[in-house]
């Protein structure tokens, strides 16, 4: 009985490093085909929000990131989608400034965002700054009332 045990346990062990590794290498197959189309000039939206996305995640990768955020910027500056990606990887490395100033573009674009009015509290909150913090929370909630169930801790 303690064999079978040891052996599924062994066994789901091996998969679950398997699995683990194919994923990885597919992700790591991805990035490099999409950083050779950007790198001979084929710079695609999606590919950059794969590649910002993929930089934001993976923290030995997260340095690297800064070259796509500068690419994303001049290419698709007014882009929502790309905007957001960018902040996302800004928060992932703890840049709450530079996350704070890339949400406030977006605010300027469309000022009654709930999710970007948010998201400059959330900033606003992790730099210190609480009393604006739920300034920003609170006019997220008259924008949209379910963002009173959401908090910034």
């Amino acid at each position: 009985m303690i064999e079978i045990l040891i052996t599924g346990a062994i066994g789901g062990l091996f998969f679950y490093f398997m699995g683990t590794s194919v994923n990885k290498m597919k992700n790591k197959s991805l990035k490099n085909r999409i950083a050779k189309k950007i790198d001979n000039g084929l710079v695609e939206k999606v590919d950059l929000i794969r590649m910002l996305n993929y930089h934001t995640n993976v923290k030995k990768a997260q340095g690297e990131g800064l070259k796509y955020i500068d690419l994303a910027e001049e290419k698709f500056a007014n882009d929502r989608k790309v905007n957001q990606a960018i902040f996302n990887y800004y928060i992932h490395t703890g840049n709450f400034k530079k996350a704070l100033r890339k949400v406030e573009q977006q605010i300027e674009k469309t000022p009654n965002d709930a999710d970007a009015i948010f998201a400059k509290g959330f900033c606003l909150y992790k730099l210190g700054n609480i009393s604006e913090a739920k300034i920003c929370r609170n006019r997220a909630i008259e924008i949209d009332k379910s963002f009173s169930k959401r908090n910034y801790s």
